[in-house]
């Protein structure tokens, strides 16, 4: 596993063949997918951001194991698909979804949790719902994971033609990470770029 901080290496590491990325975003799935990842007969790479060392959850006291490649629903929506991963991510997400509400939109929240192979059924099924979508990581937008979910969801008959409104990816600036935190915040998604991006697309 990897305690990134700096750096988002995950396409990286994506574009090597037969190699498995994935990034839990909560202390259950953290346990669940190592003890998947261990198991598994392909390579897995865990990603753990530094923020997330840190996190406390109850978790079950039985056996259990996450499915790699599978994502989760986190929050049913039925106007905008948002899909992301990682925990800071995912509570910009679910902020934002709180935000729309008042607002009259659904936002349905997709945590892929597997970032290689991700999960394209559920996010297909989801945007054939919706018919529009929000991509959104820690990584920088150029060149990144995104790109490649983006392109799939256009290139995808039973997509493209259920598309409301156009992608929008929302990213990380293309600079290095800053040391101080404000200068940090600066540079990822916040929560109301999120609300802002589904307004534009309703």
């Amino acid at each position: 596993s990897n305690g990134s901080h700096s750096a988002r290496i995950e396409a990286e590491f994506a574009a090597l063949l037969g190699l498995k990325i994935l990034e839990p975003a909560t202390v259950a799935d953290m346990i669940g997918m190592v003890k998947s990842a261990i198991r598994d007969p392909d390579a897995c790479y865990v990603i753990v951001p530094i923020h997330e060392l840190g996190m406390r959850e109850m978790v079950s006291e039985k056996e259990f194991f996450t499915p790699l490649g599978v994502a989760s629903v986190r929050r049913e929506g039925s106007d905008v698909t948002l899909v992301t991963y990682g925990a800071l991510m995912l509570k910009c997400a679910f902020a934002a979804a709180e935000e729309l509400a008042k607002r009259g939109v659904s936002l349905e929240v997709i945590d892929l949790r597997t970032i290689k192979p991700w999960d394209k059924e559920v996010v297909f099924s989801s945007v054939e719902k919706t018919g529009r979508v929000i991509i959104m990581h820690e990584a920088s937008k150029s060149f990144h994971v995104g790109a490649e979910f983006s392109a799939s969801l256009s290139e995808e008959v039973r997509t493209f033609h259920r598309l409301r409104s156009r992608i929008i990816r929302l990213a990380a600036t293309d600079t290095q990470v800053p040391v101080h935190p404000n200068l940090e915040d600066i540079r990822l998604p916040q929560v109301d770029e999120v609300v802002a991006a589904a307004m534009r697309q309703m």
